[in-house]
């Protein structure tokens, strides 16, 4: 409470901070007032229960003073199943029903309940451990075994364990060991880079590893190889009645109408956002966040002394015309070195983790509405033991505007504060065949 120029008497002060208590609780109600009874779960626990951190104080950066914040309404500590484990390894959240389950390399899988904030289960997994995928209303969790696995037939190789659970029920519906003949999978167990995994039509399970990927039958965990161009970072929407599907692989964006490549265009350091049919009706957009110039400006005078410095580092969102690639609106810049994941939502609203500089010690997540206009950034606290981060923060946005962020076996929890109605999102940001 700001301090007040004169002193009051103790029967009105008492009243004052009852009223401005009251008063914060119903405007904190009527931002979101489909979420009472979130509000009132978190007002029911003290700030310290167990595995819900409230004490995070975000760093305060120059490069972000000017900008809207925002802060979490819950950081919830995931149990840590193999503390001397590097944190080579992140990914999720998968959202399924207001449970997001995620993975990493030191707390194995866990279901955090975002109406709690609570914990729900957790399970051991070994260093190496795969995005968590949507099959209906299960998931499918693959990594390397927390166990050793069991013996395989004679020729082949484990490769890892799966299960396929029921989120809310925590029930396990099949698992087993991913297993397949050692000279045609070999080089997915040795293979190394990003993972991606998806479900396919036809209910097998793809999983792959920097270049590599295998299909995995979830009766029988058997894998066979499996073509990368299948999981993919990609985007689908329908356009003039054809289906298109916008693919970011390595360094260029890839545009496609039902299945045939129309155009490429080169990017650098960027990450594929989402794709809308904008409104009113015209060609729909393809949104991406990255670098919009060079990192620094020569000097002026050849670097004499009175010289401009370097021009700080920014990045933009950058919205490409779905059907020939070419360069469509630019949003405000903002700064940043790099932007590392993102999510889409209802709306268009746009949710970026950016790097702020190439210490791996400073990012942030900033949230943009569908015209690319800033709402608020959150600085995230910086990383334990003043080492940099080894793996980028992970984000999803839920289907009644939560923002879920995973970082440094944290899960942050974040309102979405305001978005744009224009654009009309695509209908799955999750990569599928």
């Amino acid at each position: 409470m700001a301090a007040c120029g004169h002193k009051r008497s103790s029967e009105q002060q008492e009243t004052g901070e009852a009223r401005e208590s009251s008063d914060q609780a119903a405007r904190d109600r009527d931002a979101r007032p489909e979420d009472a009874a979130r509000d009132t779960a978190s007002s029911d626990r003290g700030a310290h229960d167990a595995g819900v951190d409230d004490t995070a104080v975000p760093p305060l950066w120059p490069e972000l003073a000017d900008l809207p914040s925002a802060s979490p309404w819950r950081i919830a500590e995931l149990p840590i199943s193999a503390p001397t484990a590097a944190p080579v390894a992140s990914y999720g959240p998968l959202v399924i029903d207001q449970i997001a389950i995620v993975a990493t390399s030191r707390a194995g899988f866990v279901a955090i309940d975002l109406t709690t904030a609570n914990v729900m289960w957790s399970r051991p997994a070994g260093p190496r451990v795969a995005p968590p995928a949507a099959d209906g209303v299960r998931a499918v969790l693959a990594g390397d075994c927390a166990t050793q696995p069991r013996p395989v037939a004679a020729g082949e190789i484990a490769l890892g364990c799966y299960d396929v659970v029921d989120p809310a029920n925590v029930a396990d519906e099949r698992g087993g060991f991913v297993h397949g003949a050692k000279k045609v999978v070999a080089a997915f167990d040795e293979a190394s880079g990003v993972e991606r995994t998806t479900i396919t039509g036809d209910g097998a399970f793809l999983w792959r590893r920097g270049d590599r990927a295998i299909r995995v039958d979830l009766a029988t965990g058997a894998a066979t190889p499996a073509n990368i161009t299948d999981v993919t970072d990609h985007v689908d929407l329908t356009y003039g009645g054809a289906h298109w599907t916008y693919t970011l692989e390595g360094e260029t964006l890839l545009g496609a109408v039902d299945g045939a490549i129309k155009w490429k265009t080169p990017t650098a350091g960027a990450v594929l956002v989402g794709a809308f049919n904008d409104t009113p009706p015209r060609i729909p957009l393809v949104r991406l966040a990255g670098r919009g110039r060079p990192r620094t400006d020569p000097p002026r005078n050849g670097g004499r002394h009175g010289g401009n410095p370097p021009r700080p580092t920014r990045l933009l969102l950058l919205d490409i015309a779905g059907t020939d690639g070419q360069l469509g609106q630019v949003s405000h810049s903002f700064p940043g070195a790099s932007a590392m994941s993102s999510a889409f939502g209802a709306g268009g609203a746009t949710i970026v983790a950016i790097r702020l500089d190439d210490s791996a010690m400073r990012d942030y997540i900033a949230t943009f509405d569908g015209n690319g206009l800033m709402t608020w950034t959150w600085p995230l606290p910086e990383p334990p033991g003043a080492a940099p981060r080894a793996s980028p923060p992970q984000l999803a946005i839920t289907n009644d505007g939560w923002v879920v962020a995973l970082f440094d076996d944290r899960v942050a929890i974040l309102p979405l504060v305001s978005t744009s109605p224009t654009p009309e999102p695509a209908p799955s940001r999750n990569p599928t065949p």
